[in-house]
């Protein structure tokens, strides 16, 4: 039973490193492949959208990096802190290039403006649910729940700017690997915790991913209708 024990335990930490390897493989194809992009067009796209994504990044490294000092043995831990400063790095060139190469036009600005106040009012509600729940802006759900807002929110306002600027900014291969993406992280998450008690920080990254893979379903069924 001790050897099947740890072929077991050996075979699941093997899909999980190979997991993260690819993971990481897929983020620095998602930042090249947008990156690329972004030279021929940048229709569709919103800087404020990658600002949020950034954010969210930082946010969901911060929680990871919390709890994975709790116990530093954890390898799982380890992956998602690598994972989402991967992710952080990516989101920051990809930013660099649409300030470099993106457009703007009177009613990019409008939608900008309007992207800003949907994430606000998301962050006002969240503090609203915060202070009546007594859990404190430090508490793991709250940061959880701010990083869903920042990628979530930003993503179903892409909706209605694809509709009216067309989506040619996007690399649809970027798209699924979104999809890809945050599917690993989430696996990750539970393979890294079978048997274990989930903490707040891990539960917090989940909510935050969830909100990620609702959102970006959404907007990939738009662009296939628009493309």
């Amino acid at each position: 039973m001790l050897h099947i024990s740890l072929a077991w335990e050996l075979i699941l930490y093997t899909i999980q490193y190979g997991l993260f390897i690819f993971q990481l493989s897929l983020a620095i194809y998602f930042g090249i492949g947008q990156c690329t992009k972004m030279l021929e067009s940048t229709l569709g796209l919103s800087p404020t959208m990658f600002l949020a994504f950034l954010i969210s990044m930082v946010i969901n490294l911060y929680l990871a990096f919390t709890n994975g000092i709790k116990d530093n043995k954890k390898k799982k831990d380890w992956f998602i802190i690598y994972i989402y400063t991967t992710w952080t790095f990516v989101m920051s060139m990809i930013l660099i290039f649409y300030w470099n190469y993106g457009t703007f036009s009177e009613l990019d600005i409008q939608n900008e403006i309007k992207m800003c106040l949907i994430i606000l009012s998301g962050i006002i509600i969240l503090f609203a649910h915060t202070k009546h729940k007594k859990r404190g802006l430090r508490h793991p759900y709250t940061k959880g729940y701010l990083s869903g807002i920042l990628k979530s929110f930003p993503q179903v306002m892409l909706i209605p700017i694809a509709y009216n600027k067309g989506v040619d900014g996007w690399n649809e291969g970027t798209i699924w690997v979104g999809h890809i993406t945050i599917t690993i992280r989430i696996t990750l998450l539970l393979l890294g915790k079978r048997g274990k008690k989930y903490t707040d920080e891990d539960k917090a990254i989940i909510y935050a991913e969830l909100a990620n893979s609702i959102s970006w379903i959404a907007f990939h069924l738009v662009f296939i209708t628009l493309k």
